[in-house]
């Protein structure tokens, strides 16, 4: 067969899109995004080409992207609706010369297809809410839903709607689309579309949930795409449907992680008036085996996994406003339950329109607010809370502030004085004197101030006479002022400022810091002794920490003795646990590991527990270099040891470490511990990280049983 030149100039720029292609798939299996055996359906190895319909370059585009935003769909949706996106979009999108029209999708807003495949940015979930909204009929128009109700209800596979019970009471349908949450929320016990649903005048009763608008505030993608939430539509059939019964139709909705499902708990299991439902009012309501019934579908393999930072980021401000419009202000829980959302939404949000949204209305404008008793013990109400998360978003610096427009003297004091650093000296004074005790009004405010603070550079902005005040006040709270939480944000200071922090260590020598840690519990010192400076100012040498190590050893073995004569686990041996108080920087920590002492492996584990345990993890920032050198060279130590050593740190390993090993790393050093002896593995006991220790042995058939 004789090839022309621009034959086979096509058959090389195929061959070498299919390798690029091919390339790109491999790195995210390498990255853990996609599935091998999933790519395995899609290439064709004998052939050396990809399988129907991943060899449309279009689509597989489409594909790639979906696995690298890890929008968690599976091989089958793929495959199963690749003739629907077609005939929908890809077709139409090549016959008008790559250019369709921009469509408005709930939840979505205004989508421009044609700029999103040109780009090479579309997703399967943008591709699929564009190919519903090519559907011959608008879905506006009530017959496309009533279509999709009967179609569900009949058992007839579809992408919109999918039937789970039905009784002579309830029937309960499960939305996989926009258009089926807008189906079923508006759907009476007749099964009929009620259009009309929504409004206060409606035929069924007003159903105000946030799934039902067909608008851009519809939020069934957020909760069913992004959140991976398995929400149930209830409603009661026939006669048992009346208007004014809060109950006839319900929303339960279910959370999945790591294999374990739970009904989900605030805006998402509501009643027909979006009223919170706990899981006895729901069994109440429904009946024990419904519930059952709806919790053993949402443990199939195919409804996916939780993910509520997605979710979060997810929202825009018209949905935001549906959800505010939803929630009843009346009710204190509900409106806590907002509140509490809305903080959650602030934190992780990446649009900076609605972060203003709720800086304006929630962060600094006055609403009715509960206290509550913080996880450190300080009193804050759920506004002062939503203030404090949006703190934490990044979007929030200087130039958020500015670019607010508003009066300095409506802004907090903490964000004034980002806004003008003249203010910085007056605020934080005042802040160092809450704390202390001089005034009697709430603390967390003052703490917010220090760690806003702490974000700037003291030691540029402000006066040497200031910072000197200022730095003396730290080391009193430090000798024993304060709590555990303000001297938290202190250590900010210290990690971020570093003129400053030569000028508070300049004040804390070796004598005053071994006065505090002497004079103080383990609790109250416990930020100042994890400071990576303090190590070099106590000591010289590795050889001073064993020192003070065989000191502290001795010292728990006769307290241990004592008490019991009962033999300590090994993880549990004093040799172990008598863990330097001192924490020991990256490059110390490798110097003992290195051992050029001859220490003992037991010493060498005890300064290791301070990176693979929790219990030093607070206000140490490490580089990600240092991270990576740090974690290998501890893995070294660990598989050149014997089975006893490496049990004794595995008992002690925890998610919450310095050295970022994660809860899958953990479970399969465990697994591999164990490979060979079944009985050790059952017996080992770790298996508190999620469900992850349980993955290993599932393709092991001798372990299988697990």
């Amino acid at each position: 067969m004789n090839l022309t030149k621009s034959e086979l100039r096509q058959l090389i720029k195929e061959s070498l899109i299919i390798e690029s292609s091919k390339k790109k798939f491999n790195k995210l299996i390498e990255q853990g995004k996609i599935p091998e055996e999933d790519f395995n359906q899609m290439w064709n190895g004998k052939r050396n080409k990809f399988n129907p319909p991943f060899n449309d370059d279009l689509y597989r585009m489409i594909v790639y992207n979906t696995y690298a935003a890890e929008q968690n769909h599976s091989i089958d949706d793929f495959k199963n609706n690749y003739e629907y996106i077609k005939q929908k979009v890809l077709s139409p999108f090549a016959s008008s010369g790559r250019a369709l029209a921009p469509v408005t999708v709930p939840g979505i807003g205004i989508f421009d297809v044609s700029k999103s495949l040109n780009d090479k940015t579309t997703t399967y979930d943008e591709i699929m809410v564009n190919a519903e909204d090519k559907d011959s009929v608008s879905v506006k128009k009530s017959n496309v839903l009533q279509e999709i109700i009967d179609d569900a209800v009949a058992g007839k596979p579809n992408q919109h709607l999918e039937l789970i019970y039905k009784d002579n009471k309830w029937i309960f349908l499960y939305p996989k689309s926009y258009k089926g949450s807008i189906a079923v929320s508006r759907m009476g016990g007749d099964l009929k579309y009620y259009g009309n649903a929504t409004s206060q005048n409606s035929s069924i009763g007003r159903i105000p949930w946030c799934i039902a608008p067909d608008s851009v505030g519809n939020m069934f993608l957020n909760y069913h795409r992004r959140m991976n939430l398995h929400m149930y539509i209830g409603t009661k059939l026939g006669n048992s449907y009346r208007n004014n019964d809060k109950n006839r139709k319900v929303c339960l909705s279910f959370l999945k992680k790591h294999g374990y499902v739970d009904l989900a708990s605030g805006n998402s299991t509501v009643n027909a008036r979006n009223n919170d439902l706990s899981q006895n009012e729901a069994k109440l309501i429904v009946g024990a085996g419904i519930l059952s019934a709806l919790e053993k579908d949402a443990k199939r393999p195919e409804r996916l996994e939780i993910d509520e930072i997605s979710y979060y980021k997810s929202v825009n401000v018209p949905q935001y406003q549906n959800i505010e419009a939803a929630t009843d202000t009346n009710n204190d829980n509900d409106f806590q339950r907002f509140l509490q959302e809305s903080g959650s939404m602030a934190r992780h949000t990446e649009n900076v329109e609605l972060l203003k949204y709720i800086y304006l209305k929630y962060g600094v404008t006055s609403s009715k607010s509960e206290e509550y008793v913080d996880e450190w013990g300080a009193t804050v109400n759920s506004q002062t809370k939503v203030l404090l998360e949006i703190e934490k978003n990044p979007l929030f610096n200087t130039s958020f502030l500015k670019s607010l427009d508003m009066e300095i003297r409506r802004l907090p004091p903490r964000h004034a004085m980002m806004v003008d650093p003249r203010f910085i000296e007056s605020v934080c004074t005042r802040a160092m004197n809450k704390i202390t005790g001089k005034y009697q009004d709430q603390k967390t405010e003052a703490s917010a101030t220090l760690e806003t603070l702490s974000k700037m550079q003291v030691s540029t902005t402000t006066s040497r006479k200031f910072q000197d005040r200022l730095a003396l006040k730290l080391v009193e709270l430090f000798s024993g002022g304060g709590d555990y939480y303000h001297r938290n944000y202190i250590l900010n200071f210290l990690n971020f400022d570093k003129a400053f922090a030569d000028l508070v260590f300049s004040k804390l020598n070796k004598e005053k810091i071994k006065k505090i840690i002497d004079s103080g519990s383990r609790y109250n010192i416990t930020q100042l002794v994890k400071h990576p400076r303090v190590y070099g100012i106590l000591y010289d040498n590795t050889q001073e920490v064993y020192s003070e190590y065989i000191t502290a050893y001795k010292e728990e073995l006769r307290e241990l003795r004592k008490g019991t004569k009962k033999r300590p686990e090994p993880h549990r041996d004093p040799r172990v646990t008598a863990s330097p108080v001192i924490f020991i920087p990256p490059e110390e920590i490798v110097k003992i590991i290195d051992n050029e002492q001859g220490y003992t492996e037991r010493f060498i584990v005890a300064c290791i527990n301070q990176y693979i345990s929790h219990n030093y993890n607070d206000n140490i920032n490490l580089s990600d270099q240092e991270v990576t050198y740090v974690k290998n060279r501890i893995l070294e130590f660990y598989y050149s040891q014997g089975k006893a050593i490496k049990k004794i740190m595995l008992k002690t390993m925890n998610v919450d470490n310095l050295i970022k090993l994660d809860a899958d790393e953990i479970a399969n050093l465990i697994y591999e511990l164990h490979k060979n002896d079944i009985e050790g593995y059952l017996k080992f006991g770790h298996t508190s990280y999620d469900g992850a220790i349980l993955q290993y042995p599932q393709e092991d058939k001798n372990m299988y049983f697990i």
